[in-house]
């Protein structure tokens, strides 16, 4: 859920994080497994913003721009 938090990018600044979302519909075990398949398939076509946020560092630390 923490992932999906972040890829859906809801801060919260009370709580210094990102808001949990619903997997939206019933909740029923295959129902669930394949909304978390999809988000997981959905998120996966994106770039880790984490990678890209590393390289910058990296970058920056270099004196690259």
């Amino acid at each position: 859920m923490e992932q999906y938090a972040a890829f859906y990018g809801n801060w919260h600044d009370y709580w210094g994080s990102y808001t949990w979302q619903p997997l939206s519909g019933r909740h029923r075990t295959l129902g669930d497994y394949r909304k978390a398949a999809t988000r997981l398939e959905e998120m996966a076509a994106y770039p880790n913003p984490f990678d890209l946020a590393e390289e910058a560092a990296v970058r920056d630390s270099a004196g690259e721009h």
